[in-house]
Order: C-alpha cells, then sequence, then structure tokens
C-alpha cells in the first residue's frame, strides 16, 4: 500500500474486496511481471473451472482492468468458457 498514490486502494478496501470473494493482484515493481502473473492467474482460473458445472460457469463474472492488448487471446479463451467476462 502506498499512501502517496491516490490510485491505489487501501487495506480496508482490498479486505472488503476478499470478503466478497474478488481476487486483487497489484503490479510488480519489474516491467512485464504483472502481465506473466494475469496471464498465468488466467491458465490456473481456465485449468481449474474446465470440469465444473455449466451453472456454476453460468454465474462467475470474470473483470480484467487494462489497457493493454496483450490480453485479448486470453479473453477469447475465459468468453470460451465464461458467459460473463468484461
Amino acid at each position: 500500500y502506498n499512501p502517496q498514490n491516490q490510485y491505489h486502494p487501501n487495506p480496508g478496501y482490498l479486505d472488503a474486496l476478499k470478503n466478497l470473494g474478488i481476487s486483487h493482484r497489484s503490479p510488480k515493481k519489474k516491467e512485464g511481471s504483472s502481465d506473466l502473473e494475469i496471464k498465468r492467474l488466467i491458465d490456473d482460473l481456465i485449468r481449474d473451472n474446465n470440469f465444473v458445472s455449466k451453472e456454476r460457469l453460468d454465474q462467475t463474472t470474470v473483470v480484467i482492468l487494462s489497457g493493454d492488448s496483450d490480453f485479448s487471446n486470453d479473453i477469447r479463451r475465459l468468453k470460451n468458457l465464461f458467459r460473463n467476462v468484461g
């Protein structure tokens, strides 16, 4: 947490997200490491949800906030599995 950065969520906000079942990943200092971490998490999500019921998949919402086009293929993969991807 960096109180000098107004765009970084505070610990209370992060706790509230966690209590709602929302996973938050902060970018690392090393350039490109955030992209690799997000891609790894997408791969894990697809692998872990490949064998769950269609009802459960339809109830799952995946949101990726990024202005990076690097994730376009990953988003297509997610849309093949989950109904709610944005």
